[in-house]
């Protein structure tokens, strides 16, 4: 720790991550702040939270209970309801996070975040690393501890402001994003449908560029059922489920290139056993992205019947799933947010973000419910800190004058 807080301070010293622009009154409290915030973000990260491991998110939900209490405000804690594997299993999934603040001012924003990581219970994850380019480097950095140690001293910023006072805030931490939000989902659609905008705080791209579209996701399981038979005495009354699957598989793949803006992946299939015996049992796994509404629509009425058009003469053909995030799509209102989130780089002497179109996030769970939205970046955490380290809270502030707000 001594060594990290060692570079932190050469960093600074030399002036490359230096301030500039204008800014705010309260540049210097984050410059003071950073290698506090080093520390903080090592912790969180030395925290094991995959999504599977429960007790690890549960641990890590009590760490951000505390650090978000320090902002005088109530920290809600919720217990999602298991959710249904595509196996129809039950998926227990640890507790979720809610914060509100000034639910009646005129303008209301939703700052969404994940607690969830794709290390496991961490017993394989290297611990934290700070690279002489001033990268913190570790499990769950980017995605996303560094985004929610962005989101709370945005808050704290937030909070200092003259302007708080015209803008309400609700903090949601979901337990699931890394499979799919299926238990945060119906959480994450309330809590959109109260905002005026949306920030989720996952990473940039590496180029520093903003998310502007996603395409949405899918996902379905197809279990075939036929009739099992000897091969050398009754090989004519079997019912080959394995080749019934290898038709549905091939079906599935056939239709990339048929839609635009869709993309269909076999993914994973099993069934059969012994080599002298018809199987009477397969099983696959399909993911379908989707860029558009029409096109998830179209799909949520032909995929059905394709899949069941292969039942017949002895085969039957059972499925699950569906689209969980619907694709976010391009418009003028994340447009102009982004443009006023340029303007407020600009008045700080920083290059205004590019737009890229790319992946899917739980950011196309509420993309339709709100009146914009804006992804934060936050994936060079060092660098926000200390050369942006009031862009998130002077964001906040320069929305509100947006007439469109209140259109």
């Amino acid at each position: 720790m001594r060594e990290m807080h060692k570079r932190l301070a050469t960093l600074n010293d030399r002036g490359k991550y230096g301030f500039m622009g204008n800014g705010s009154e309260h540049i210097q409290d984050a410059r003071l702040s950073v290698e506090a915030l080093a520390a903080t973000l090592s912790h969180w990260a030395d925290i094991a939270s995959g999504t599977d491991y429960t007790q690890g998110v549960e641990a890590f939900a009590d760490v951000l209970e505390q650090a978000f209490a320090s902002l005088e405000v109530t920290v809600e804690r919720e217990q999602p309801a298991p959710y249904a594997s595509l196996e129809g299993d039950p998926v227990a999934v640890g507790p979720l996070l809610r914060v509100r603040v000034r639910p009646d001012a005129p303008v209301q924003i939703l700052l969404l975040g994940h607690m969830d990581t794709v290390y496991g219970d961490g017993r394989k994850s290297k611990p934290c690393v700070l690279h002489p380019d001033g990268r913190l480097v570790g499990p769950g950095v980017a995605d996303m501890k560094g985004g929610l140690l962005v989101m709370l001293e945005s808050l704290r910023l937030l909070e200092k402001s003259s302007l708080r006072q015209r803008i309400g805030w609700q903090v949601l931490l979901t337990p699931d994003e890394e499979t799919g939000s299926h238990a945060s989902h119906a959480a994450i659609l309330a809590a959109a449908r109260e905002a005026h905008v949306g920030m989720v705080f996952e990473s940039s791209l590496a180029d520093g560029s903003l998310i502007r579209k996603r395409m949405g996701n899918g996902t379905f399981r197809v279990h075939v059922r036929g009739r099992a038979a000897h091969t050398g005495r009754d090989f004519a009354k079997g019912r080959n489920a394995v080749t019934a699957m290898a038709r549905i598989v091939a079906a599935v793949d056939d239709l990339n290139g048929k839609f635009e803006d869709a993309l269909f992946n076999p993914g994973r299939a099993s069934g059969g056993g012994a080599l002298n015996v018809v199987p009477d049992s397969a099983t696959a796994w399909f993911s379908v992205r989707i860029g558009s509404v029409a096109v998830q629509r179209e799909l949520e009425f032909l995929l059905p019947k394709l899949f069941e058009g292969f039942a017949g003469d002895g085969i039957e053909v059972e499925w699950r799933g569906g689209f969980t995030r619907p694709p976010a799509e391009a418009s003028s209102a994340n447009q102009a947010l982004h443009q006023k989130f340029g303007d407020a780089c600009r008045s700080l002497g920083l290059p205004a973000p590019g737009w890229r179109d790319t992946g899917g996030s739980p950011t196309a769970i509420c993309w339709q419910r709100l009146v914009y939205h804006f992804l934060m970046a936050s994936a060079s955490w060092v660098e926000i800190y200390t050369a942006r380290p009031n862009l998130p809270s002077l964001t906040a502030c320069r929305i509100v004058s947006a007439p469109m707000l209140y259109s």
